[in-house]
């Protein structure tokens, strides 16, 4: 009989990865390409979690830093807008002189 019309189906993850392991063990007896196959896949997603993480962490730092210069253009309209900032530093030309004259 055919060893794959035997196996019972998988009664939980544990057992269904049990099963994946021994297929890719019995692959890589009958064609040991697939060993290269299986060792290229995993540099590759090594590789491309690496990456991800690096454009993750300069997504960081540079969100970091608009929300500084967010921030900074926020208290410098804030500075303007203040009513005051206006009274310090305006003055209409119909305001009588603070001394008197």
């Amino acid at each position: 009989m055919n060893d794959e019309r035997e196996r019972a189906p998988p009664q939980s993850a544990v057992q269904a990865v049990g099963q994946v392991a021994t297929d890719v063990v019995g692959g890589m007896k009958a064609q040991p390409l697939l060993l290269g196959i299986v060792v290229l896949n995993c540099i590759g997603i090594a590789a491309a979690l690496y990456f991800l993480n690096l454009l993750a962490q300069n997504n960081s730092t540079h969100m970091q830093a608009l929300m500084k210069q967010h921030a900074a253009q926020f208290e410098a309209v804030m500075r303007l807008c203040s009513p005051q900032a206006q009274q310090q530093q305006f003055k209409l030309q119909s305001d009588d002189d603070p001394k008197g004259e």
